[in-house]
């Protein structure tokens, strides 16, 4: 007699193919349920494109949601049409044909492993010198792709990293501290400069920072016509440390920018009070360098909350043992090997 297992296992073409039988329901509430009515899947919803998965894997109830991860991988091998400084773009590249031996072969991820923490390194330290020496007040288009690319491909050499460090160690890999530190380093560096650009922070004589919102690119955000801007306030805020949300930002403004004068009022012949934002700004182009920049520093850093994610749920993987999940079901006849493989056919 069969042992009852606790978790059944399932991956996105599993969801797919139960949602055409009938066997689960996707709710508008980004959910997706079973027969029973018990989760399967949660739909992260993804703020801008990315190659990273929005979720890799998901523990509801008794059910396992595991990703598919050849498409994500032949995604990052689709990435080597990239632009960056030289050494970066070599050390890319050859990181990409180690993975793509990986995936075609098996062999070598020892190799591959090795390779990913030594390249994140001297991408964590081309990024802290680069920002380093940034200036946000002269930005160049060339800049603002080169250095976009430089940190979209130092997540990608992340994400490597931490699964490559999975697959060689399960649940052992939780015990190096390397991949937590140099995201927790790379999101507090693109924060400095995303800061910077919605609005440049001066300090006073007691050396504390403050804020004027005058000149700055959420004045001109403010100032926008109609307030057709004010959706890229209520985007943007997510990740600027100084507000809490767009009501806490909207506080600030009206208590700080915000000033109430007469007007004389010619058709009723009186003078009246008027509230108008005490706020000095240049009208917004799209084609303003810190505005392009921001929001493609915005997406950086879902890229780096998706990444945090993953690695939570790798967390979260690695308490589990394996025999307590059923790899009986008809579903996994042809999957064979460990969870999150992606040689697994």
């Amino acid at each position: 007699m069969n042992e009852r297992k606790k978790y059944s296992l399932i991956s996105d073409a599993d969801i797919k193919e139960g949602i055409e039988k009938g066997e689960f329901s996707e709710e508008s509430i980004e959910l997706v349920r079973d027969s029973f009515g018990r989760i399967v899947k949660h739909l992260r919803k993804q703020e801008c494109e990315m190659v990273l998965p929005p979720s890799l894997i998901q523990i509801n109830s008794q059910i396992i949601y595991q990703a598919d991860l050849k498409p994500v991988i032949e995604a990052l091998l689709k990435t080597k049409n990239i632009e960056m400084f030289d050494d970066l773009e070599e050390k890319y590249l050859i990181l990409l044909d180690c993975l793509e031996y990986y995936k075609n072969l098996g062999g070598r991820l020892d190799e591959l492993n090795s390779k990913s923490l030594e390249f994140s390194s001297v991408f964590e330290s081309r990024v802290k010198k680069y920002i380093r020496n940034f200036n946000c007040d002269k930005i160049s288009s060339d800049e603002i792709d080169q250095f976009v690319c430089m940190l979209d491909s130092y997540i990608n050499v992340l994400f490597i990293y931490l699964m490559s460090t999975y697959w060689l160690h399960s649940e052992k890999c939780l015990t190096d501290t390397t991949m937590k530190k140099k995201l927790d380093g790379l999101e507090d560096n693109i924060r400095t400069v995303y800061e910077h650009l919605l609005v440049k922070p001066f300090f006073r004589r007691n050396k504390e920072a403050s804020i004027s919102l005058d000149n700055s690119l959420y004045a001109k955000y403010v100032l926008g016509e109609e307030g057709k801007y004010l959706n890229f306030i209520r985007k943007l805020i997510k990740h600027d440390s100084r507000f809490s949300s767009y009501e806490h930002f909207m506080e600030y403004l009206l208590s700080n920018h915000l000033v109430s004068r007469e007007r004389y009022d010619d058709f009723m012949n009186r003078y009246e009070m008027e509230h108008v934002f005490n706020l000095k700004a240049e009208a917004l182009h799209a084609s303003d360098p810190k505005h392009l920049l921001v929001n493609k520093l915005f997406d950086v850093m879902e890229k780096i909350g998706t990444l945090q994610a993953i690695f939570s749920e790798i967390e979260c993987l690695a308490k589990l043992s394996v025999d307590e999940i059923d790899l009986t079901s008809p579903r996994l006849k042809n999957k064979v090997g460990s969870l999150l493989s992606i040689r697994s056919e």
